[in-house]
């Protein structure tokens, strides 16, 4: 229980920050990107990654095999979920799709790649 709490409190404002930074990104202008897209697709990491913690929570215990599958489970989850939003705005045929998807993809790997060291960092930890 108590690696879960540590990932929660480490993660989530970090996911905020990130979220929150593609947002500020766009409304600056250093993307070029409808304002509304950046809030639904800031909105949409904080979910996706969100709901990610319930299903990396079960796998923070002692055993590793099964902190091994649910972390292949996250992981294939939040991969899904962020090409699916990127396909779904290429279907909708917005303007600037290949900034918006590059600019999603790109926060979306950045928050992966540190929730991955988070929680490899955690599950090694002796607790």
């Amino acid at each position: 229980m108590k690696k879960i709490k540590n990932y929660l409190l480490l993660f989530l404002p970090i996911c905020i920050l990130i979220s929150g930074l593609y947002y500020t990104s766009a409304s600056v202008g250093w993307m070029r990107i409808d304002i509304e897209i950046a809030m639904k697709l800031s909105l949409i990491l904080l979910v996706v990654f969100s709901v990610g913690s319930a299903i990396i929570a079960p796998g923070l215990k002692k055993d590793h095999e099964r902190f091994a599958i649910h972390f292949l489970a996250l992981t294939t989850f939040q991969m899904l979920m962020a090409f699916g939003v990127v396909g779904y705005l290429a279907f909708q045929k917005i303007d600037n799709i290949k900034t918006v998807g590059l600019s999603f993809i790109s926060f979306y790997i950045t928050l992966l790649f540190i929730q991955s060291v988070l929680l490899i960092i955690l599950n090694r930890a002796n607790n």
